[in-house]
């Protein structure tokens, strides 16, 4: 039915809402990443130039790279299992509306036949 079809509409617009707001966090977290490595590179230069403050400035940042590396890690996850739940829901919903298309098909045939 078109309110079936409709409704389907919505939730593939939706996910496709979801998806694009999972990319825009995947792009924030690479970019912070790019420039947290960006900056440990500097540490470390700053470091062979240098003592021990810069040494623990470094281990802050190392771990600060881990753990959005790690909060990337799980948007690319996150992305990844939003993308498939797209493809898997636009391949029910398209094998629905062919479904419902071969009904109507059907019942207008019935109709004429009737005729």
């Amino acid at each position: 039915s078109a309110e079936a079809l409709s409704a389907k509409d919505s939730q593939i617009a939706l996910l496709r809402v979801r998806l694009a707001e999972s990319d825009d966090l995947v792009k924030v977290k690479n970019s912070q990443c790019e420039q947290l490595q960006n900056q440990c590179a500097q540490i470390l230069q700053d470091h062979t130039d240098s003592s021990g403050v810069q040494s623990q400035a470094f281990d802050s940042v190392q771990l600060h790279v881990a753990q959005l590396e790690h909060e990337l890690q799980q948007c690319t996850n996150e992305n990844e299992r939003l993308v498939d739940e797209k493809n898997s829901f636009e391949k029910r919903s398209n094998d629905e509306r062919q479904q419902l298309l071969e009904q109507l098909k059907l019942a207008e045939k019935r109709l004429h036949d009737e005729r």
